[in-house]
């Protein structure tokens, strides 16, 4: 619990915050600034994400979450599609009250579902930072966790897939992307597990 503490307390930081964002996320491109970043209320009924910013992008946004791992969980893509969809859910709710108090022109299914057909949901993205000492050896999306033994392959490709952006601070090998001291962390962790 400790070394997550500590992990989450270094990502909170909104400097390291948009260079994790514009080091993994768009190649080093300075895309986002520290203060495009607003908090996001990670809470949920039962479990919770580490960090969520919001990274505001001329009129839009896209919430970025930290996840820090540094044990192998093979539950993870499950886990973090739990935390998106949550946060759907919740975007979801704040549309459907918007939608429902002006309900002039809505057709029916609108109206019932509270999502008219122009309405958008923010995109959400997760890097999940494992910090481990062994290699990630875990499922990178749903469909690693799902036995397809005897399902003919036309029929697994009907099945949802869910992907996860695991990045394995070991293997990361482009630091160079990092204007912070996340470059640091992440070559002292290459050091140190090589």
């Amino acid at each position: 619990m400790g070394k997550d503490v500590e992990w989450k307390s270094f990502f909170e930081d909104n400097h390291r915050y948009a260079d994790i964002i514009n080091g993994i996320g768009c190649g080093g491109m300075q895309v986002v600034k520290d203060t495009d970043l607003t908090e996001v209320d990670t809470a949920s009924k039962k479990k919770h994400r580490d960090l969520l910013r919001k990274a505001a992008l001329g009129m839009n946004f896209v919430i970025v979450g930290i996840e820090n791992q540094d044990e192998r969980d093979y539950e993870l893509p499950l886990r973090n599609m739990h935390y998106d969809v949550t946060n759907y859910q919740k975007q979801m709710a704040k549309i459907r009250k918007v939608v429902r108090s002006d309900a002039k022109g809505l057709e029916p299914g609108e109206y019932m579902y509270g999502f008219k057909k122009d309405s958008k949901l923010n995109p959400l993205v997760t890097f999940i930072l494992y910090s481990g000492k062994e290699t990630w050896e875990g499922p990178n999306c749903l469909h690693d966790m799902l036995n397809f033994a005897d399902i003919p392959p036309i029929l697994q490709n009907m099945v949802p897939n869910y992907n996860i952006n695991v990045i394995d601070i070991r293997k990361f090998e482009n630091t160079e992307v990092f204007q912070t001291d996340v470059k640091q962390v992440f070559d002292c962790k290459t050091a140190l597990y090589p």
